[in-house]
C-alpha cells in the first residue's frame, strides 16, 4: 500500500475496486503477516527524485505487474502441464520475468514487491509460484488500487 494512497472506504464510489482492494488487503495481510506501507517519499529521499515522480513511476509500474500477470500465468500454466506430462520443468522464462520486474521493484525501494519476486525466482514448488503469483497481484492492487482495477478493464 502507498503512504499516499491509504484509502477510506467511503472515498471510492466504485464497489467492484473496494471489494477488490478489501481482498488485497486480506490476502497481503495473511502472507506477509505485517501491513506494509509503501513510502513515496522515503524512496524519493533515498533515489533524491521528487515524490510525485516516484508515485508516477509506481503506478506505471503497477500496470506493468498487472499486464505481465497474464504472461506470469501462461509460464506456470506450461510449467503445470509439463508436471502432469513427466517432463523436465523449464523455469527459465518465469524467472527471467520475475527478475526483469525484481529490478524495478528494487529501484522504486517496493519491498512487499522485492520479496514475493526474490521468491519466485527461486521456487520450484508449482504451488507455491500460485501463490506468490497471487500475492504479487494483491501487492499491486494494495499499492494503486485505481490504476490496478483500469490495467484489469
Amino acid at each position: 500500500m502507498n503512504e499516499n494512497n491509504i484509502i477510506d472506504e467511503a472515498e471510492f464510489k466504485n464497489q467492484e475496486i473496494r471489494i477488490l482492494l478489501q481482498k488485497a488487503r486480506k490476502l497481503c495481510y495473511d502472507f506477509f503477516n505485517v501491513d506494509y506501507v509503501y513510502s513515496t517519499l522515503e524512496a524519493s529521499q533515498q533515489l533524491g527524485l521528487e515524490s510525485e515522480l516516484i508515485r508516477q513511476l509506481s503506478k506505471e509500474y503497477v500496470t506493468q505487474i498487472m499486464h505481465s500477470h497474464t504472461l506470469f500465468q501462461e509460464y506456470l500454466n506450461i510449467l503445470k502441464k509439463s508436471k502432469l506430462d513427466f517432463a523436465e520443468l523449464d523455469f527459465i522464462p518465469l524467472r527471467e520475468l520475475a527478475h526483469r520486474h525484481l529490478g524495478v521493484a528494487r529501484n522504486l525501494r517496493i519491498k512487499d514487491f522485492e520479496d514475493v519476486l526474490e521468491s519466485m525466482m527461486s521456487e520450484d514448488d508449482l504451488e507455491y509460484l500460485q501463490l506468490l503469483l497471487d500475492v504479487l497481484k494483491a501487492c499491486a492492487i494494495r499499492l494503486e488500487p485505481a490504476t490496478a482495477y483500469a490495467a484489469l478493464k
